[in-house]
């Protein structure tokens, strides 16, 4: 095939300047073309479910900075600046003894449309015995050190790659460091390895005392591609943080290994959901039930513990379900379905009575209004306004004032490029690409079946409502 292109374009009149080229580079050009389709082909044939998918990511190069996508560039940069100017002297804590420790327990790529006891048996049963659900939660991007960014530090996600990769995230005051400065133990532990990512570097920088990985596991300990087996993992994690039994202590546990991309079972399992899962939706409900049945091994650890102890046990990023037909990876969209994620709030000890137990909170929220929550729940005061609004009051039965007018913000910032926000039951998506501007009406449209366009202006002001009720 190379030479035959190669004789074409020598024949060709139209390419008169080929006397300038020599045939030697004009070969060279020829094959290159030729492999980089081969191998185009050859993906697209191998990942039959992902087709497109090498086309979708070469689209993220070409994308046109538009004003829709300058506008949230600038916020996104003007909100870096104020984060930076931060003073961690600035945080006023009421209460430094007896507080209790906290837990952010991170699953892999959790649908929030799969909040079923059949899919998911142990989360459904903890939160409705232990903590308090919420209905509609979000994720801010569809990354992991994306979304981590935005839990532990209350930052949006960019639309240009990881926050360390253009600033110095030891100028953030993120969660850890906040607690820190309240003598809490800060625990960093990810069951996949540290240097993806470079995970580790950004936890370290952030303020984690300590992040681990293969270094406290066994030698003989299951390992998968994308990590440790959790069930082993959680017990590794639990046998190391008995060394702080009775220290104050802020623990990250983040896994990755059984319910991650391409989504296949590895290991015999019994009465999984879908007994033929021939399609990646499929697949992902038996993961998604395996992963769900290892978390169940911390759940129980952290339950017989005698400390006081708060839980947020949620999903990183969502992965599509294919509702929308092709939508089948969480980097190609910018659906609902792309960023709608489990989250539920667990109390274990014997303070809890004033929670919520067994109820559910229907207002939105998503990831960043961890750190608001975080600060609430600890007692700690500051004038360092960060993005996001608390959720602390929807947790406890003698709350008087729990009306939040929220806005949860998402980003998809691979393929087309898109920015979009949850505001009043309303889903408003840009897509920067297309310079598209449109909304689904989730009260009369939950799945998103029918687009109903508007103006790049008309968006833009939804845009400023929803930055206003966040804290921009």
């Amino acid at each position: 095939m190379p030479h035959f292109y190669f004789k074409f374009f020598c024949n060709n009149k139209f390419f008169n300047f080929r006397l300038r080229i020599s045939k030697r580079f004009l070969r060279k050009i020829i094959i290159i073309f030729s492999i980089i389709f081969a191998c185009s082909t050859f993906t697209q044939f191998y990942f039959r479910y992902e087709k497109g998918l090498l086309l979708d990511f070469i689209n993220t190069f070409f994308v046109h900075r538009d004003l829709v996508y300058k506008r949230y560039f600038n916020d996104y940069r003007s909100l870096v600046d104020k984060y930076f100017n931060f003073d961690i002297n600035k945080f006023k804590f009421k209460n430094v003894e007896n507080l209790p420790d906290v837990y952010f327990i991170h699953l892999e790529s959790v649908n929030g449309y799969l909040k079923d006891r059949s899919i998911i048996p142990n989360f459904d049963s903890y939160s409705y015995k232990y903590g308090v659900g919420f209905d509609n939660f979000y994720s801010n991007s569809t990354q992991t050190l994306l979304a981590q960014e935005s839990i532990l530090c209350a930052l949006p996600p960019s639309l240009n790659g990881y926050f360390r990769y253009k600033f110095d995230p030891k100028k953030l005051i993120c969660i850890p460091k906040i607690l820190s400065k309240n003598n809490y133990i800060t625990l960093f532990f990810k069951s996949h390895s540290l240097e993806f990512s470079q995970t580790g570097d950004f936890m370290s920088d952030i303020g984690f005392r300590e992040v681990h990985n293969q270094d406290i596991m066994n030698s003989q300990d299951i390992f998968y591609k994308w990590g440790f087996r959790e069930d082993v993992f959680y017990r590794r994690v639990y046998e190391y943080i008995n060394k702080y039994r009775d220290q104050k202590k802020f623990v990250y546990i983040a896994v990755s290994t059984t319910n991650h991309y391409p989504f296949i079972v590895q290991d015999k399992s019994e009465n999984l959901p879908i007994k033929n899962a021939n399609f990646i939706s499929d697949r992902i409900k038996n993961t998604v039930y395996i992963q769900d049945k290892y978390l169940l091994n911390i759940l129980e650890e952290l339950k017989k513990d005698n400390r006081e102890k708060y839980v947020f046990l949620f999903s990183d990023h969502s992965w599509p379900l294919n509702f929308h037909v092709g939508n089948i990876l969480n980097q190609s969209r910018g659906y609902k379905e792309n960023f709608y994620i489990p989250f539920a709030f667990l109390y274990f000890g014997e303070m809890g009575e004033n929670l919520k137990i067994g109820d559910t909170v229907s207002n939105s929220h998503n990831q960043v209004d961890f750190l608001k929550t975080t600060l609430d729940l600890l007692n700690i005061e500051t004038n360092n306004n960060y993005l996001g609004n608390s959720f602390y009051c929807e947790l406890f039965k003698n709350s008087k004032d729990c009306k939040i007018n929220n806005c949860s913000m998402s980003v998809q910032q691979y393929s087309d490029k898109y920015i979009t926000f949850f505001l009043e039951s309303k889903h408003y998506i840009y897509n920067v690409k297309k310079k598209q501007a449109y909304y689904f009406d989730l009260f009369s449209d939950p799945h998103e079946k029918n687009q109903k366009n508007i103006t790049q202006s008309e968006f833009l002001e939804f845009y400023e409502k929803c930055k206003n009720l966040i804290g921009y």
